[in-house]
């Protein structure tokens, strides 16, 4: 494995840790009870439960390293910089935000909750991808 891989791999566990913080404080403590409300479910589990916190970490690890792959991808095209962690963010925010979509228009999710997830989603992305670019460095840039 390169040194960029690497590089990129440590960068991915830097964004997911603060990817599952962000989750954890937001979600779970200040906005539990509106995203309850906001829901027309019940969750079958919570974070609480021993097997969902293994998953909601390798939940929390795993799009911090496709948020850390794709700011390589666009720093090599558009060099280093607080705009390019912007776009990573905005692509990645984007396909999460899709996939409120179809439970919203079912009736799954109310649409207050789903423009409130877009925004926590859109600001979590951007907080991850700011460390991702902090770990990463301003070295060159090429593509992973």
């Amino acid at each position: 494995m390169n040194t960029g891989t690497k590089r990129m791999l440590l960068a991915g566990v830097g964004a997911g840790i603060v990817v599952g913080i962000y989750d954890l404080v937001v979600n779970e403590m200040l906005l539990s009870e509106l995203n309850a409300a906001g829901m027309n479910f019940e969750p079958a589990a919570s974070v609480e439960d021993g097997p969902v916190i293994v998953l909601f970490v390798l939940y929390s690890l795993g799009l911090g390293t496709v948020l850390s792959w794709a700011y390589s991808i666009f720093r090599s095209h558009y060099g280093s910089g607080l705009t390019t962690a912007g776009l990573a963010a905005g692509q990645v925010s984007a396909v999460m935000v899709l996939t409120l979509v179809y439970p919203t228009v079912i009736g799954i999710f109310e649409w207050s909750y789903f423009v409130r997830g877009a925004v926590v989603i859109l600001v979590q992305m951007l907080l991850a991808a700011v460390v991702a670019r902090a770990i990463l460095g301003e070295g060159q840039a090429r593509a992973l």
